[in-house]
């Protein structure tokens, strides 16, 4: 089991109503050039993960690098639903 997999079992545990995680992966290639000519070439990989929860109709979202600790993610963001507004719109993921 992957550990995005156990996250979405551990938002279950919670009590949680929906959970999302989404993964976005960029490679970027800075090119730099002096005098006309390319000096330098750099090639980088970025991966990074978005949570979003939506309990009792209260909707929070969160990012992180950190793929391994997104069970306390999760856990920090469910702490803080108290502090969020009610949206009496939403319907529900598809």
């Amino acid at each position: 089991m992957s550990a995005l997999e156990k996250a979405l079992n551990h938002s279950k545990k919670l009590g949680i109503d929906e959970c999302e995680i989404v993964i976005v992966k960029k490679k970027i290639i800075t090119v730099r050039i002096t005098d006309s000519e390319i000096a330098e070439i750099k090639q980088n990989f970025d991966e990074s993960y978005g949570v979003r929860i939506i309990h009792k109709k209260k909707i929070a979202s969160s990012q992180t690098t950190d793929k391994e600790n997104i069970n306390k993610n999760i856990e920090k963001i469910f702490e803080k639903k108290s502090n969020f507004k009610t949206r009496e719109i939403w319907k529900g993921m598809p």
